[in-house]
């Protein structure tokens, strides 16, 4: 149920909810908007987790840019004497660790969701 503070934009969301490709259909009295969410299929589930595996993928390709980039600043910023060998080694070694530490919290939480998930429907509205 989606109650907005003003009741004048209910229209508006019930029109972006029903042309965003999601499949739901709301309904609205004029003060709030309801939208129904059914337990999902096996199919849906597994599309749930496909889509899941391909987004955690994008992010993880991103952050590996972002790390390179910051390696390579790191690396010009001691190639012009900016920063010391010291500063350069203490910037790499948290970079990877955080980067390390990232990375095993995203196969933890696709690991605790499979294990939550399994002979378990997963359903939008059960509690975490």
């Amino acid at each position: 149920m989606i109650s907005p503070w003003d009741p004048s934009v209910v229209p508006l969301i019930d029109k972006a909810i029903r042309t965003s490709d999601l499949g739901l259909n709301p309904t609205n009295d004029g003060k709030v908007v309801r939208v129904p969410m059914p337990s999902p299929t096996e199919e849906r589930r597994k599309e749930i987790v496909k889509h899941l595996h391909k987004v955690l993928e994008n992010h993880r390709t991103a952050v590996r840019n972002i790390r390179r980039d910051v390696k390579e600043t790191i690396d010009k910023l001691e190639k012009e004497k900016k920063i010391s060998q010291d500063e350069t080694e203490t910037g790499a070694g948290r970079d990877g660790k955080d980067f390390a530490r990232g990375g095993q919290e995203d196969r933890g939480f696709v690991r605790r969701q499979r294990e939550r998930n399994s002979g378990a429907a997963l359903d939008a509205r059960a509690p975490p």
